[in-house]
């Protein structure tokens, strides 16, 4: 009996110590439309690398296929592909009437975490959903404009901060006195506000993005542009 019980003992303490499955068990579900061919599929972490993917799943038209996946806590981004560019809208051509569909779920609860978002299922090459799994829920920027948005937070620490913004323009137009002359916006993406400054012209300023100027006698101008954005910062 004791040899027995020392070989239970031990065999105890090996399953005791055995790697722990599952931390968060999930369910990719895919149905792709009459050109499976064309659709693939991966998971990246919060740094870029893959740890899911579709190689080595064969799918089939019409055919729903459940991936199981197992993935630790942590902030993910789901990529779902095709590589004719025309998402999974089969329907848009005759000889097809099926579109595709996918959805990414919680096995513990049945929670979607992920499901196809464009219209038709025309996401054009690529759609791509960024999600939170687990405890790696946290505060952080959630505006994806941001310069320091964190993919990972759920609520919003007011931490956002945003490049500032750059005025620039281009002019075009006759440079005869009496011309019209164009001024075209180039500044950078996130202005949405404009004063300019014409000092010799008829209209003197203007608060459009692209405005014209007229000046009555010929001469060398100055022009100002001043830009601002919604976060408060102005060139």
């Amino acid at each position: 009996m004791k040899q027995n019980s020392t070989w239970l003992l031990a065999l105890l303490c090996c399953i005791l110590s055995f790697p722990v499955l599952g931390q968060n068990a999930l369910t990719f579900s895919l149905t792709p439309d009459c050109w499976p061919g064309e659709t693939s599929w991966n998971i990246t972490d919060d740094q870029g690398n893959v740890v899911a993917n579709s190689e080595g799943i064969t799918y089939a038209q019409g055919v729903t296929v459940d991936t199981p996946l197992d993935l630790a806590d942590g902030c993910y981004t789901l990529n779902v592909l095709d590589s004719y560019g025309d998402g999974m809208y089969g329907s848009q051509y005759g000889s097809c009437d099926l579109d595709g569909t996918y959805t990414l779920s919680l096995d513990q609860d049945g929670s979607v975490l992920a499901t196809i978002v464009a219209e038709n299922s025309d996401f054009g090459y690529q759609e791509s959903t960024s999600l939170t799994i687990g405890a790696a829920s946290t505060s952080g920027c959630t505006d994806p404009v941001a310069d320091n948005y964190e993919p990972c937070a759920i609520t919003d620490d007011g931490s956002c901060s945003y490049p500032a913004p750059t005025a620039a323009f281009s002019m075009s137009g006759g440079t005869c006195p009496g011309s019209v002359i164009t001024f075209v916006d180039e500044s950078s993406d996130l202005v949405n506000s404009w004063s300019w400054e014409f000092p010799g012209s008829v209209e003197l300023g203007s608060n459009d993005q692209n405005p014209t100027a007229t000046y009555m006698s010929a001469g060398t101008y100055d022009v100002f542009l001043t830009v601002s954005d919604p976060y408060g910062g102005s060139e």
